[in-house]
C-alpha cells in the first residue's frame, strides 16, 4: 500500500491530505465511510419531508430527484441544487479516471468544500430515470449538505464524507482512499505532493 502526504489550499481552507493506495484500502475506507454517512444522515432526516422532481424532458427524463428537506424549498434554490449536483458528479467522474488524479483530488477538496449551499440542509437522491420513485428504484448518487456545507457524497464507485467540522474521507474504488484534515484558514496557493 502506497502512502502519500500532502498540502491542499484555497483562499478559504487549507487541508493536509493523506492517501492510502489499493482497492482492498478503498473498499474497506467506502464501507466505513458509508456507515458515518448513514449516521449523518439517518440524524438530518429525521422531520424532513421528501419532494420529487423531473427534470429535463418527459422522454426519457434527464434527471430524477427526491430532494430531502424542512419545508418546501424555493424554486431558485432547487435549481441551484440540481446544477451543482450536476457539476459535483462531472468532477466526481473526472476522479475516477486515471489521469492527474492527484490535482483532481486537490480540485475536489478546493471546490466542493468551501462551496456555499442555498439550502443549509438537505439531502438528495439522484435516480437513475428507468425505475425512479418505484419500489425497484436505483440510486445514480446522492448527497447531503447539512449546517451549509458538504457533508456526504456518494456514486456507486465513489464515497466521501465529513466526518467532523476539520476531517474528511475520500474512497475511490480501485485506486484508493484520502483524508483531510483541514489545519488552518488563510489565504494560500494550492500544493499537493
Amino acid at each position: 500500500m502506497e502512502k502519500r502526504r500532502g498540502i491542499c489550499q484555497d483562499r478559504h481552507m487549507a487541508y493536509r491530505l493523506q492517501f492510502a493506495s489499493g482497492t482492498d484500502q478503498a473498499l474497506c475506507a467506502g464501507l466505513y465511510f458509508n456507515a458515518v454517512a448513514n449516521d449523518l444522515v439517518d440524524d438530518a432526516l429525521n422531520g424532513m419531508r421528501p419532494h420529487h422532481y423531473r427534470v429535463g424532458g418527459e422522454a426519457p427524463p434527464s434527471c430524477m430527484l427526491r430532494l430531502w428537506c424542512y419545508g418546501q424549498p424555493a424554486d431558485e434554490n432547487v435549481l441551484h441544487i440540481v446544477g451543482a449536483a450536476a457539476a459535483l458528479q462531472r468532477n466526481a467522474q473526472a476522479l475516477l479516471r486515471g489521469k492527474n488524479r492527484e490535482a483532481r483530488v486537490a480540485d475536489f477538496f478546493q471546490r466542493w468544500l468551501g462551496l456555499p449551499w442555498p439550502q443549509p440542509t438537505f439531502f438528495l437522491e439522484k435516480l437513475k430515470a428507468r425505475d425512479a420513485f418505484t419500489q425497484n428504484e436505483r440510486l445514480d448518487l446522492s448527497l447531503a449538505v447539512l449546517g451549509g456545507r458538504l457533508a456526504m457524497f456518494s456514486t456507486g464507485a465513489l464515497m466521501f464524507v465529513r466526518h467532523s467540522p476539520a476531517l474528511c474521507g475520500l474512497a475511490i474504488s480501485d485506486h484508493g482512499s484520502y483524508l483531510a484534515e483541514e489545519f488552518r484558514k488563510e489565504p494560500a496557493a494550492m500544493i499537493v505532493r
